[in-house]
């Protein structure tokens, strides 16, 4: 959809020459998917379309030549429009557009409609030959100088159209520097959907809006007079349901008509019905009088309920001018960028200007411009509309795909006091496009989490907030501006159009300036903050009377390509928190109440009356405060309540304090501000931080004594190799830590450039750096002077390791070697006393890597021992513990000893033979009711091959957990009656994790069974070996974190068995089996040494355990003839012996010994499983099973699937 110029545009393309010009007129091609949308011919100085002998212009010669800067922001104003109406448009040609300039303070477009006959041109005020070209395809002739030039301004016959738009000087004032810089006090910014012209007018903007009058957004007006007085008419020629003042209706809400007059409610002609006239009144009131309104289908649409003034319609302009002689009826009196409001901050049309646009005919899809607009008041909103890209019909979004529409907005929050929560993605790539907008005042925006705003392309803003007071967002989602020069969060109202010739508005701030020439005169005003009418407010008379955004609420992802957070010189934002689950990536930046940069160039100090803040009752108007003042109420409090890593500049140098007040935060950035706060309960590491003094500027009746100041309640460090350099005043009643470097040997330091109080102030340990026995560190450095001592003396606690040695009680200290960890089990202590003798025999590294398990808390230095020295014993008793091989001999046992007991009928003649004399035998014709007999039928009579595939899942003690698989594989035959005799071979690989450790372990078992049954008797036996191999990766923290890394490898020798008893054998219905089993296994596990963690790696002995178990219970079965079975078990196991067992280890680094104990599993535990079978043919039958052995801490759960083949 994107309007594009061709390569070459502004050097190599075709000009024309005008009216014997001896300079050629430029002409520049916009297109639209490649095809010829419009042509844009610029007029130098003295040029025009027409003759210069007969001063007979269709196109007036310019004033000035248009510069390069300007003829390239009027292409891109076109390229606005091709973006928008492009897709629907069905002109053959280009629309042709045609520019001059002049010397007023303004700009205007019109476009004209010209029908020759060879013999005169008439120019048709009904006709709209531009609107008929764009939406149906007319043809149009295009005006030949040439032609004129040799035969006059009388055009040969046909029809012809085109636009022309002039453009004055000096509407705004001059600016004489950054990018956007032009002629003629025109500043030129194409992709921002916020003005950025400061003094002067904006040019693209003030472009796009004359383009909108060329379109149609334009009343056509004829006159009359009656009884010798002169009326302005609704063109009486004008027919067309699609133009602009049939869509009109007056203040008493009567719609226009052809040839009506246009009068105030006092000036009707006598005589005649106010049903004959077009009522607006000159003087505008809050219920409406005063203005025209646009009515029409897509607006009401558009508008969704929202009201106008109290009309589904929007507000027109209506009399204007000196005396308000001059009925306009040409603007929206939105807030938006059609209006001859003096003020608007819109550089691109709102969505509902969109629909009058529809309305006017055009074929326009509003969606790819914007998701979602809120023109309503006090409404809540959950927003379900996303903003995406758009199918090439633009009938729906392509979901999960960027737009790339420049300037498009997800959301536009326009009203006021709305709760609005996005709960649909918002993706755009669109240069200068936006997520949400909010407009208006005292709206919520919520961003909930699962909700993700990307607005990635160049100069993009997440979130907007352009207006008002009493805003808040809170933002749990994610909203990234990642594109260069992006926002994630912007807080602006930016500029008015007309630059220095509007009114300049922001946050308790309405300065009034006038241009003459180019230059800001000597007469600004500060008009009153709230002493505004229905024509100059937005919303309401207060609506600049309070901080824009009460609260940003962060506790999502925020992501900023320039800034992630940024607040303009004309905003002011109460507070930003930064909560739990909030991540920022981009600068932090204030621009707040800064007009006197250089960047400003003066503008806001013109002759006496410089801009004033206007902050309380008494503080209004003139009497406001000096914007170079610092009021200390007017400062934004950025609060860190979560602890959270950040690299980024902090900048507010006279408008932001920082505050944080929970968690351990480090930061890598600058902070430019007035002061840095560590509450109690917060950590903060690393930074650099300028904290300016603003007592010299302090606003009368106000004082801050924090100002300059950085202070200290709860623990600060620098980080690692970095000085912490704090460019103010020091106040600390909390703590230092001492930060280290170079294995421990030097310490970073606090730099402070000014004075410093240390009173009450402790030094203490950060668990993770090094700290050497013996080692004198210097932690702070005081260029001024140092008030009070530190609350820290010799033989004071440091760690759990190290005690306070020397210190002279403000920037120096050593450590000494202490006990101060209390009472440790046998392992524990063989660690602890293990570390001395790795410190007294490492290098420089080691002593560092042994100095920062030193750094331990009491706390963590015990958790650490026990980590140091914990092992992989948990995974033998593990490995002793697998039901593998029982589970496939039970599943195997279970089929062999089910029978079908099959129902037999047994005539009784074949029984004839033993009748006697006196039992007569049956005659032939008589019925033979036969003998009923069950008869057990084995279901395997012979030897078979069967298969099993298993899947399980553990938890132990909560904190570890485990699945795996086993596929075992056995086949057998038929021994004797009694017997039958197999084979099997069983892998499985199983995982188990917890606690940041994780073991793979592959083991492999194979050995020989039997399996005997004796009428309700069954039982079977096992002996087998098998070995296994694990791999594992152990986590560990002391004083770093750790990864040790062993391959090792066990075997084990096995014996196990089972007999049941059928208690209902031979019956048919649910059979009762108590069942008895047992197990036996002996595993012995390899010598192995660990890798990864240097001296604290654990070199582990070789060692070997029998474990051994028993299990009794109850089955419940059921046979269904050959069919299949199925098989209740209800059991409980107890583990008789040896599963925690026990390996001798040492560290790496040498030392003690110490022994490494499984920790305890559940040594009973309940069983619970489902057993069944079926035949799916003669020979083949699939089974499966689901099992639980639930202890009070340990669970595992099995499911399998097994298939069988019998001969």
């Amino acid at each position: 959809m994107t309007a594009m110029i061709l390569a070459g545009l502004f050097s190599a393309l075709p000009s024309h020459a005008f009216a014997d010009d001896t300079e050629d007129v430029s002409v520049k091609t916009v297109y639209h998917n490649g095809e010829k949308f419009a042509e844009i011919s610029f007029f130098p100085e003295g040029k025009g379309l027409g003759l210069d002998k007969e001063k007979d212009w269709f196109v007036d010669p310019s004033k000035y030549t248009p510069s390069v800067e300007l003829k390239k922001a009027t292409v891109s104003a076109a390229e606005y429009w091709a973006d928008i109406i492009g897709d629907g448009a069905k002109n053959k040609d280009a629309w042709t557009i045609y520019l001059n300039t002049n010397e007023e303070k303004n700009a205007g477009a019109a476009s004209y409609s010209i029908r020759a006959t060879g013999d005169k041109n008439s120019f048709l005020k009904h006709e709209a030959f531009i609107k008929d070209q764009l939406q149906d395809g007319k043809e149009l002739l295009v005006i030949d100088q040439d032609y004129i030039n040799q035969h006059g301004t009388i055009l040969p016959a046909g029809d012809y159209g085109f636009s022309e738009i002039t453009v004055g000087k000096y509407f705004g004032a001059k600016r004489t520097r950054g990018a956007g810089v032009a002629d003629c006090g025109w500043w030129v910014d194409a992709d921002t959907v916020l003005p950025t012209n400061e003094q002067a007018a904006d040019y693209v903007g003030t472009i796009r809006h004359e383009l909108g009058h060329a379109l149609g957004i334009s009343l056509v007006k004829g006159e009359r007079t009656i009884d010798s007085k002169k009326y302005s008419t609704i063109y009486s020629q004008v027919r067309s349901e699609d133009s602009w003042q049939l869509h009109l209706m007056d203040q008493t809400g009567k719609m226009a008509k052809p040839g009506m007059i246009i009068s105030t409610s006092s000036d009707i002609p006598a005589g005649w019905s106010e049903d004959d006239v077009f009522i607006v009144d000159k003087a505008t009131t809050s219920d409406g009088k005063g203005f025209a309104y646009f009515v029409g289908d897509n607006v009401r649409d558009a508008l969704d309920g929202a009201t106008f003034l109290g009309r589904s319609a929007l507000p027109v302009n209506g009399w204007e001018g000196e005396g308000k002689s001059k009925f306009d009826g040409s603007h929206l009196q939105t807030a938006g960028m059609m209006s001859h409001r003096a003020y608007s901050n819109y550089t691109t049309f709102l969505e509902v200007e969109l629909a009058v646009m529809q309305d006017l005919g055009y074929d326009i899809d509003r969606r790819a411009h914007f998701g979602r607009s809120v023109y309503g008041n006090g409404l809540t909103i959950n927003n379900t509309n996303g903003y995406f890209a758009r199918n090439s019909d633009g009938t729906a979004y392509l979901a999960n795909t960027y737009s790339t529409v420049p300037l498009g907005v997800g959301l536009h929050i326009y009203g006021s006091n709305n709760t609005v929560t996005q709960s649909a993605n918002i993706l755009t790539r669109g240069t200068g496009a936006t997520g949400v907008r909010v407009d208006g005042m005292g709206n919520t925006l919520i961003i909930p989490e699962n909700t993700e705003i990307h607005a990635d392309g160049y100069r993009g803003n997440g979130i907007l907030v352009a207006y008002g007071r009493g805003q808040t967002v809170n933002q749990a989602g994610t909203v990234t501006a990642s594109g260069q020069g992006g926002t994630g969060i912007r807080f602006d109202f930016g500029s008015s159009t007309n630059g220095a010739g509007d009114e300049y508005r922001g946050s308790y701030i309405r300065y009034v300036r006038s241009v003459s020439g180019g230059e800001i005169t000597d007469s600004p005003e500060n008009a009153k903050l709230t002493d505004m009418s229905v024509t100059d407010y937005n919303v309401a008379a207060d609506e600049l009377n309070g901080a824009m955004v009460e609260n940003y609420n962060l506790s999502g992802t925020l992501v900023g390509g320039e800034n992630a957070i940024y607040i303009a010189k004309n905003a002011f934002v109460k507070n930003i928190n930064v909560n739990e689950g909030a991540s920022i990536r981009g600068n932090i930046t204030s621009d707040w109440k800064q007009f006197g940069d250089d960047a400003c160039e003066g503008s806001y100090d013109k002759g006496n009356k410089p801009l004033r803040i206007q902050y309380g009752e008494n503080h209004l108007g003139e009497n406001g405060y000096e914007y170079s003042l610092y009021i200390p109420d007017l400062v934004t409090h950025l609060n860190f309540n979560t602890g959270m890593k950040y690299n980024w500049f902090i900048t507010g140098k006279d408008n932001m304090k920082v505050f944080f007040n929970n968690g351990t935060s480090e930061y890598g950035g600058t902070a430019d501000v007035v002061t840095v706060e560590v509450g109690k309960n917060a950590k903060l590491y690393g930074g650099s931080y300028i904290l300016n003094d603003m007592s010299g500027k302090m606003a009368q009746g106000f004082s801050d004594n924090s100002t300059g100041w950085f202070i200290n309640h709860g623990v600060i460090a620098p980080i690692s190799t970095y000085d912490m350099a704090i460019v103010g005043k020091l106040d600390s009643d909390g703590a230092i830590g001492i930060a280290t470097y170079n294995n421990g040997q030097q310490a970073s330091k606090i730099v402070v450039e000014k004075n410093a109080k240390i009173t009450d102030t402790e030094l203490v340990n950060i668990e993770g750096q090094s700290y050497l026995p013996g080692q004198e560190y210097t932690f702070l450095s005081v260029k001024g002077n140092i008030t009070g001592e530190l609350d820290t003396h010799p033989g004071d606690y440091f760690s759990g390791f190290l005690n306070v040695g020397a210190t002279n009680g403000k920037t120096t200290a050593s450590l000494v070697r202490a006990d101060n960890i209390g009472a440790m089990d046998g392992n524990q202590q063989a660690i602890y006393n293990s570390l001395d003798m790795i410190y007294n025999n490492t290098d420089a590294a080691g002593k560092g890597r042994v100095g920062k398990v030193y750094s331990l808390g009491t706390a963590s230095a015990k958790e650490a021992l026990t980590d140091m020295s914990s092992g992989t014993a948990m995974s033998a008793g593990l490995v002793m513990r697998q039901n593998t091989v029982m589970n496939a001999l039970t599943a195997r046992h279970r089929y062999l000893t089910h029978q079908a007991n099959v129902p037999v009928n047994v005539p009784l003649s074949s029984f004839v033979n033993n009748y006697t004399a006196t039992a007569p035998k049956p005659s032939a014709s008589s019925a033979d009711p036969g003998l009923s007999l069950i008869v057990p039928v084995e279901l395997s009579e012979g030897g078979g091959l069967w298969f099993k595939f298993a899947k399980g899942w553990g938890s132990y003690g909560g904190d570890v957990s485990g699945h795996g698989f086993t596929a075992s594989v056995g086949a057998d035959y038929v021994a004797s009656p009694k017997w039958k005799l197999g084979a099997l071979y069983s892998f499985s690989k199983q995982s188990y994790g917890g606690q940041g450790d994780h073991r793979d372990t592959k083991d492999h078992r194979f050995g020989l069974y039997g399996d005997w049954r004796v009428g309700p008797h069954s039982a079977f036996l096992y002996v087998g070996a098998g070995w296994q191999n694990h791999d594992q990766k152990r986590h560990f923290y002391a004083g770093d974190n750790y990864n040790a890394k062993a391959d090792y490898s066990g075997k084990t020798i096995e014996f196990n068995g089972r007999y049941s008893y059928d208690l209902d054998y031979g019956k048919q219905g649910w059979h009762n089996k108590p069942f008895a089993s047992f197990q036996a296994v002996h595993y012995r596990q390899g010598a192995y040494s660990e890798t990864g963690a240097y001296e604290f790696g654990q070199v582990v002995d070789s060692g070997s355990s029998t474990y051994t178990a028993a299990a009794i219970g109850w089955d419940f079965a059921r046979d269904f003839g050959k069919d299949g079975y199925v098989e209740v078990e209800l059991g409980v196991s107890r583990t008789l012996g040896g599963a925690n067992p026990c390996y001798g280890a040492r560290l790496a680094g040498g030392g003690e010994k110490f022994s490494m104990r499984s920790r305890s599993m559940d040594k009973t535990r309940v069983l619970l499983g489902i057993y069944g079978s079926r035949a799916i043919s003669d020979r083949w039958r699939v089974g499966g099973e689901l099992g639980v052995a639930q202890g009070p801490h340990d669970r595992d759960i099995t499911a399998s699937v097994s298939l069988r083949l019998s001969w």
